[in-house]
């Protein structure tokens, strides 16, 4: 069976720097590990496809240098370079089984006079402001044992921090931000130094900060239009616009929503008499107004009995407020 190329799990690495491939075989697609699919007598193969060709071909890991290794369920390049970009397709097997899937990789070279490139899968992280938080560097501790401890050197758009920064400050191999300021949001680069088998090699990672409301105390909605017991004088015949804006403050992994029910009923299903428009402002800190305008085409005297009525959504609950239509001079 042949899954295709899983672009889940890509790979990307910067040119003359460690990476690895693992195959995502026993991960996603089949109900066993390795070791177990070792033991039952199945064998895991790599190949590779270049770019723009179709032609799968095994992977040559009997080089002088050494630079490509298999072990286990990964495939490891000390380093990898631009001639290795390509899909690696892993295949387990025996005389009456198979089942392959390809892995794309991606080496790609840091923008000229820049500590990385913006091409780079960059990692998105949001802190919340008047809080205490640190970065650490991902997806580098399986290059390096346990009981190393790499150098760390650490960039904020691409300067250089030292140790006795005042913030955000490098302790380790952590970056710590001692309180969280909107003046920290920044890319931030972290680059790794290494030596495996006596060569010395460097990680690069960028990790995107932005700084949000502050998360302890996370809220509710606020309503700011319709006001309570907002009144609308209309005229018959006429189109009518009723306006619901709610602010929400930004809560890491909340949902938000904002709608109108006519006498209970979702507006949205009363279409075409009636219309929804819906925008949405970015203020800072992450938090922002969510409006929506709902339409009245050519209003009737029924229209004047219903019950028009906003709500507001987030994690911390739901706020609604009613609004009056009434006929204008009466």
């Amino acid at each position: 069976m042949d899954w295709g190329v899983d672009n889940i799990n890509k790979v990307q690495a910067y040119d003359g720097e460690p990476t690895r491939v693992k195959c995502p075989l026993f991960s996603t697609y089949i109900k066993s590990n390795y070791t177990a699919a070792h033991a039952s007598g199945l064998t895991l193969v790599w190949y590779k496809t270049s770019p723009n060709q179709d032609l799968e071909e095994p992977i040559d890991l009997n080089q002088a240098e050494n630079r490509v290794s298999k072990e286990r369920d990964l495939l490891w390049f000390w380093p990898v370079t631009r001639k290795d970009s390509g899909n690696y397709t892993c295949m387990l097997r025996n005389t009456t089984y198979c089942i392959k899937v390809a892995v794309p990789l991606h080496v790609i070279q840091k923008d000229k006079d820049h500590c990385y490139s913006q091409k780079e899968h960059i990692l998105l992280q949001d802190f919340g402001i008047g809080e205490t938080s640190n970065l650490t560097c991902p997806g580098t501790t399986e290059f390096y044992q346990s009981t190393v401890q790499p150098i760390i050197t650490w960039y904020k758009n691409c300067l250089k921090l030292v140790s006795d920064s005042i913030e955000p400050r490098p302790i380790g191999l952590l970056l710590l931000f001692p309180v969280i300021k909107e003046r920290h949001e920044a890319n931030y680069t972290c680059v790794v130094s290494i030596t495996n088998r006596g060569v010395s090699f460097t990680l690069t990672r960028t990790i995107a900060v932005s700084i949000t409301t502050s998360q302890g105390h996370p809220k509710p909605p606020n309503l700011m239009r319709p006001k309570i017991g907002e009144r609308f004088e209309v005229e018959y015949d006429q189109e009518v616009n009723l306006t619901c804006q709610a602010y929400f403050y930004y809560i890491r992994g909340s949902s938000t929503a904002v709608w109108w029910t006519i006498d209970g009923w979702d507006a949205k299903d009363l279409a075409p008499r009636v219309t929804i428009q819906e925008s949405e402002e970015l203020w800072p800190l992450k938090n922002k107004v969510v409006e929506s305008v709902l339409t009245i085409n050519a209003l009737t005297p029924s229209d004047l009995q219903k019950n028009y009525t906003c709500f507001a959504r987030n994690s911390q609950g739901i706020k609604s407020r009613q609004v009056i239509l009434a006929r204008k001079g009466i």
